[in-house]
């Protein structure tokens, strides 16, 4: 499927594993895929730039932790004293769970990421390219309902319609 990948789209889904090896994610998510196109140097990055998404705002909305001490603490739980308990007991870094990997050592893409994947080749298809750059990725994400991507969107107060039509014509006029 890669084959048909621009350098720059290519570039950005290598950057997303990146990404979320770095957020210890157990896969790569679709927030982590639209966080890494956002870094892209590439022609297609620059069009999430045109709508106000930051990468850093992307970022933020990713999270230090995959165990929630604010949520965790109005159940009466306080993390902090859970996470030393179990690594008095079990050793450190007993709570961190260890990635899936693929055969090939990398973590593994999740079913929305796949189908996001899936969209943006069906998105290049529709625009008639040839090859599937990053403004077609953007537009694959914004085809899959992700609550990550839609919240992250929202806290860089951006609309999803409103990336679109920023996307859409920059994908025309490459193509031309």
């Amino acid at each position: 499927m890669f084959d048909r990948f621009t350098e720059h789209a290519r570039a950005s889904v290598t950057s997303s594993m990146r990404i979320a090896e770095e957020v210890g994610a157990r896969q790569i998510e679709p927030l982590h895929l639209l966080t890494a196109v956002a870094e892209s140097n590439g022609p297609g990055g620059a069009a999430l730039d045109f709508s106000g998404v930051e990468s850093a705002d992307l970022r933020a909305a990713m999270g230090d932790d995959p165990l929630d001490a604010d949520a965790l603490a109005t159940l009466g739980i306080d993390l902090e004293e859970v996470r030393a308990q179990a690594e008095h007991e079990f050793g450190r870094g007993a709570l961190d769970r260890a990635p899936r990997r693929t055969r090939r050592g990398r973590l593994p893409l999740s079913r929305s990421s796949k189908t996001a994947l899936g969209r943006a080749v069906k998105q290049a298809a529709g625009h008639s390219s040839r090859r599937l750059d990053t403004g077609h990725l953007v537009l694959g994400l914004l085809d899959v309902d992700d609550q990550g991507v839609r919240s992250a969107l929202a806290s860089a107060e951006v609309e999803p319609d409103e990336l679109r039509r920023d996307v859409e014509p920059r994908i025309a006029a490459s193509a031309a």
